[in-house]
């Protein structure tokens, strides 16, 4: 879902009534599906209607939330833990940015590390400094 994580689920829902009639399609042709798979974690912690045979937690397997309003929903706990090694150490100059956004400008003179994990392993990209 391209907007699963908004409070605003008229987008989401367009897509969910396209996947319904995209399955009945398929079924009319007499084609059986074994199992249907929709739900992301913000899906998943939103709309039960959405779940079918199964979800796909991603985020929420973490203990993290896809989106501030979903707190409410259930208390989350982190099932895994990730972990990363430093695979760079580098020194950067002073006012050099560093991230996707420039997140991070250096204050001074100072020696960062790279971590070797990123967006495909799940962590989310306002993690980033």
């Amino acid at each position: 879902f391209a907007t699963a994580d908004s409070p605003d689920t008229t987008i989401m829902e367009q897509q969910h009534g396209r996947f319904q009639q995209a399955i009945a399609q398929i079924r009319a042709m007499g084609i059986k599906i074994p199992s249907l798979h929709l739900a992301n974690s913000a899906a998943t912690l939103g709309n039960k209607e959405l779940h079918y045979d199964m979800v796909r937690a991603g985020l929420a397997i973490y203990g993290l939330y896809p989106a501030a309003h979903q707190r409410n929903h259930l208390q989350l706990r982190p099932a895994l833990q990730v972990k990363a090694r430093i695979t760079h150490i580098k020194t950067i100059s002073e006012g050099t940015g560093v991230s996707y956004g420039h997140k991070f400008i250096a204050p001074r003179e100072m020696r960062i590390g790279v971590v070797g994990i990123g967006y495909a392993d799940g962590v989310p990209r306002s993690l980033s400094n």
